[in-house]
């Protein structure tokens, strides 16, 4: 199995995982009006709130596949119970960078090469 493949992992409330397919960036660029590329820059910039939209989008399928029902006031609730603040950050990037493949920048470069034939 590929690193690109596992899925990432965070304690919580309870281990939860962490994914961002194509339904989660939908709603994750929706939420934050910002494009792929940015979403990918943006991971090691993260204030609090986008920290817990990433977050509510990253776990949403997660929760659905327990029942739950997620709201961006219960992500707020869970992220209080994460280790460490760095362990956020960190496996919001892992994720991100999965979703992405193996290579984040290979969609940057992929996408400047679309702008520049427009």
């Amino acid at each position: 199995m590929s690193i690109n493949s596992e899925p990432v992992v965070i304690n919580l409330d309870r281990p939860r995982v962490l994914r961002f397919g194509h339904k989660a960036l939908k709603q994750l660029k929706a939420m934050t009006g910002k494009t792929l590329v940015q979403i990918d820059e943006s991971i090691t910039n993260l204030d609090p709130d986008d920290i817990e939209v990433y977050m509510y989008c990253g776990l949403m399928s997660d929760a659905i596949s327990m029942g739950e029902v997620l709201s961006l006031e219960k992500v707020e609730d869970i992220l209080d119970k994460a280790v460490s603040y760095k362990d956020i950050i960190e496996k919001i990037a892992m994720a991100i960078s999965r979703s992405f493949g193996a290579e984040g920048n290979e969609l940057k470069n992929e996408m400047a090469i679309e702008k520049t034939k427009k």
